[in-house]
């Protein structure tokens, strides 16, 4: 999870034309983030060379394989620190705190949204200028936090995992993650007060509780479930257990969810469906959904179900009007939504 990649580079705002990229097919409308839907992969080889990753090809990358380099990357800053370095370089990628007007990871973030269109106009204008790179760009926001290396940390031979690239990112979609980026690192953190618990702008609020699974928080408040549709069979056990944490509270949740949570839930083990999709996809960290492996199903489902136990209790507790909160209505409006109650 913020835009699309929030959450969590992990942390993470989702960190384009080259002469080595054969002309792509016409593509169907952007989506509303201004990105195209999939092209066809690339070659492979644009991926190969002891070299730094250029920016246009770091926003092609699969979602999971930008986390990963990144990741790489900060284990290169980790291997380079000497001394009190090591400490400096941990505080700078810790995640943002209560009173901090922005992190380092934030730092990073915002000048990749910025170098990206500087460096896509450039290309525009002059397309053998040489291209921005993501280690360039970390290598300059350390400096700015006065940790220099020497020799500076790079990624060497990043191998991606995921054998598709995305469609290049337009100008217009490059301008929209700037200023989603920017909301994402001047975002409050720290538990939310209860007056802003009582009528949030945004779901933001879901970030900055403990929840076991804010990604399904948010999806249940905003009523978009679009990339928790993926993990269908999950979020049917969570809600499920989340609907008879709240029942003995709440009037409202009068235990229909969770029998259709059930019942759906039973459906799509008999005829075999999968019950999510395979690690990486969105709420990630989850095996392979293979219907045919029951013991795999009864562990993830106790786990699912304890998840939406605890999301549930904290949900309550921070709930300012508990069951009349204008948070736990739209819950469980979108709740019933989910299981094809509304």
């Amino acid at each position: 999870m913020r835009s699309a990649r929030a959450t969590a580079l992990f942390f993470i705002a989702v960190l384009q034309i080259s002469l080595f990229i054969p002309a792509a097919p016409a593509q169907s409308a952007p989506a509303k983030n201004g990105r195209p839907r999939p092209a066809p992969a690339p070659p492979a080889e644009l991926n190969s060379g002891d070299v730094p990753m250029e920016i246009w090809f770091f926003d092609r990358l699969a979602e999971d394989d930008e986390i990963a380099y990144v990741n790489e990357l900060m284990q290169a800053v980790y291997a380079a620190a000497k001394g009190d370095q090591v400490a400096r370089a941990h505080q700078f990628f810790m995640n943002k705190q209560p009173g901090e007007s922005i992190s380092g990871m934030g730092q990073f973030e915002l000048k990749i949204a910025q170098t990206r269109i500087k460096d896509m106009e450039l290309a525009a204008k002059n397309p053998k200028a040489p291209r921005a790179r993501v280690d360039d760009v970390m290598d300059s926001v350390l400096e700015q936090n006065g940790l220099v290396f020497t020799p500076r940390p790079v990624v060497r031979n990043f191998q991606r995992k995921s054998a598709n690239l995305r469609a290049p990112l337009t100008l217009a979609g490059a301008q929209k993650e700037l200023a989603d980026v920017r909301a994402y690192v001047d975002r409050n953190v720290g538990t939310p007060t209860d007056a802003e618990l009582e009528n949030p702008p945004d779901a933001t609020w879901t970030d900055r509780l403990d929840f076991e699974e804010p990604r399904i928080m948010r999806a249940l408040y905003t009523g978009d479930f679009t990339f928790v549709q993926h993990y269908r069979s999950q979020v049917l056990t969570y809600i499920g257990a989340m609907d008879q944490y709240l029942r003995s509270r709440c009037p409202k949740f009068d235990g229909r969810i969770t029998d259709q949570a059930a019942t759906e839930n039973g459906l799509r083990y008999q005829l075999h469906l999968p019950t999510d999709m395979p690690a990486g996809n969105p709420l990630g960290q989850r095996p392979s959904g293979n219907p045919l492996d029951l013991g795999r199903q009864i562990r993830q489902a106790a786990e699912d179900n304890d998840d939406g136990n605890k999301d549930g209790e904290i949900l309550y507790t921070h709930a300012p009007f508990k069951c009349d909160s204008g948070i736990v209505v739209k819950i469980h409006k979108n709740m019933e939504a989910f299981v094809g109650l509304r």
